[in-house]
C-alpha cells in the first residue's frame, strides 16, 4: 500500500532534520528510532508553533517505519493530524503516530491524539497480559518512540499470529475503522 504523498514528504524531511541536528541519517528502519528519539529530546520544544510543525513530520517518519517494517498497515490521513492513524487490515489495530510524536515531545500522555494502540474489546485482556508480562518502562523511556515501535511489534506480531491460528477469518477495511473509531469518541 501506498502511503499518501503528503506522509512521505513529511517523513523526509524529518529525516533531513534528524540528520542536520545529530549528524545521521535515519533510514526508516527502527534500528534509526533511537536517533528520532534525541532529536525530539534535542528539540526542547513542549508547545507552540513549532511543535505543530515538527509533530506531523515525526509522526510521518513513525508512521511509516512501522507501516514499513510491520505487515499489513494502511494510512488514514484525514486533514486534521490529530485524526490520522495506521489501521492493521487482518486484524483490528490502529493509532495514530502523529500522536505518539507529540507525546513523545511533551512527555505527556495526548488521548485525543489517540497516540496509543487501539484493538477490539476482545483483544484488549489479551494486550494487557503480553505487555504485562514484557515488564515495566522507566518514566523517562515511556513515551519514546523506540519504545513505542517496541511495543506496537509485540502486539502486532500477537495480533497477526492469532490471525493465522485461524481465530479471526476477518478483514478490516477503512468502514469497519470509521464505525469504531466514531463508536469510541461517542462513548469518550
Amino acid at each position: 500500500m501506498v502511503p499518501p504523498e503528503k506522509i512521505l514528504e513529511l517523513a523526509d524531511a524529518c529525516a533531513v532534520a534528524v540528520e542536520n541536528t545529530v549528524g545521521a541519517a535515519p533510514d526508516f528502519s527502527q534500528d534509526t528510532l533511537p536517533l528520532v528519539d534525541h532529536w525530539i529530546t534535542l528539540a526542547e520544544v513542549k508547545g507552540g508553533a513549532l511543535l505543530e510543525l515538527l509533530v506531523p513530520m515525526a509522526g510521518a517518519y513513525f508512521g511509516e517505519v512501522c507501516r514499513r517494517e510491520l505487515s499489513g498497515f494502511r494510512w488514514h490521513m484525514p486533514e486534521e493530524t490529530c485524526d490520522w492513524r495506521l489501521e492493521l487490515t487482518p486484524r483490528f489495530l490502529y493509532f495514530n503516530p502523529a500522536g505518539a510524536a507529540l507525546e513523545a515531545f511533551t512527555s505527556e500522555d495526548q488521548a485525543a491524539w489517540h497516540g496509543h494502540l487501539h484493538t477490539l474489546p476482545e483483544d484488549q485482556a489479551g494486550m494487557k497480559a503480553l505487555l504485562d508480562r514484557a515488564g515495566g518502562v522507566r518514566e523517562e523511556d515511556y513515551h519514546r518512540l523506540s519504545i513505542r515501535y517496541e511495543v506496537i511489534e509485540s502486539v502486532h506480531a500477537t495480533l497477526l499470529a492469532a490471525a493465522n491460528e485461524g481465530a479471526d477469518e476477518a478483514h478490516y477495511g477503512p468502514e469497519v475503522y470509521a464505525a469504531m473509531v466514531a463508536s469510541e469518541r461517542s462513548a469518550d
